[in-house]
């Protein structure tokens, strides 16, 4: 057996939970390997035994199982040395933007080891989350009449006040962006319909020796999108470019194709439209009246 001892270096967070059946089923992420507590080594003090989660088992031990191995923690003056039972998946425990590889280093040890903090319990709803929190504050205080109860939330909520401000400058970047969209879609419409319209002469004379209205319009789209889908694809390859960029020094930023797609849609749209409504309205235009106005 190969023992892993966890350095001072290495700032491990030690998470204490306590009827751990059902702890990892209730947040829906089922183990990856071995097992949780027993009933019995929840609540024994001197039980020894630990869950950690994928990155420290990886850490530790790359290339192996962790089932079964030891892995020592300073408690106070001692060292004491915890047998691993299970692997757990990875779980984000700080604040957006503020963790780091050493603090997504997970242990579990049985609540009974490490009961001086608060506990948090999590309840899993087949209903609405809110119908249970009254009948919930009546069971904890029939089992428990002093103990101090507060913040008894569905989790829904409790993430939104643990992201709120990221959610906020998300929406506030997202208007922008909306907006930015909507007056490049204008400045595409009004420069393209600009543009055909001052080749209503052009319309005239090729009216006058036979062309039909169809034809123009065809022509004008064929000639104008050819010109505006090789500027939408290069602005499309630049902005990907910058995205990829940013990957590497913004925290959850990520290249997403649907966004793209999302992006070249309505461009794409006021090119075609604002070449086809002035087309089709200078093709209308009898010959001789399109070359007079000129």
């Amino acid at each position: 057996m190969i023992d892993g001892r966890v350095s001072e270096a290495d700032e491990i967070n030690v998470q204490a939970i306590g009827i751990t059946p059902t702890l990892f089923e209730t947040i829906n992420l089922p183990l990856l390997d071995g097992r949780t507590f027993t009933d019995q080594e929840a609540i024994n003090p001197e039980a020894n035994v630990a869950v950690i989660n994928q990155s420290l088992s990886q850490k530790l031990w790359p290339r192996e199982s962790a089932i079964d191995r030891r892995i020592g923690f300073k408690f106070g003056d001692d060292i004491v040395w915890l047998r691993i039972v299970g692997v757990a998946p990875n779980v984000h425990y700080e604040e957006i933007g503020e963790e780091t590889d050493q603090s997504q280093l997970n242990v579990y040890v049985p609540y009974a080891m490490d009961g001086s903090r608060p506990m948090a319990m999590l309840v899993r709803a087949n209903g609405s989350p809110d119908a249970l929190i009254a009948p919930m504050r009546d069971a904890l205080q029939r089992i428990g009449p002093t103990f101090p109860i507060f913040r008894v939330m569905p989790m829904r909520v409790l993430r939104h006040y643990t992201t709120f401000e990221q959610e906020f400058f998300g929406d506030m970047m997202a208007g922008f962006a909306a907006a930015a969209m909507l007056l490049a879609c204008l400045g595409i419409y009004a420069l393209i319909s600009y543009s055909v319209g001052r080749r209503s002469r052009e319309i005239g004379v090729r009216l006058a020796l036979g062309a039909r209205p169809a034809d123009v319009v065809r022509m004008l789209l064929h000639e104008t999108i050819k010109v505006g889908g090789a500027g939408l694809i290069a602005g499309l390859l630049l902005a990907a470019a910058i995205a990829r960029a940013l990957v590497g020094g913004l925290y959850g930023v990520s290249v997403d194709a649907w966004l793209f797609v999302s992006m070249a849609v309505p461009l794409s749209a006021a090119i075609v439209v604002a070449t086809w409504l002035p087309a089709r309205r200078a093709a209308r235009v009898e010959p001789t009246i399109a070359l007079r106005d000129e």
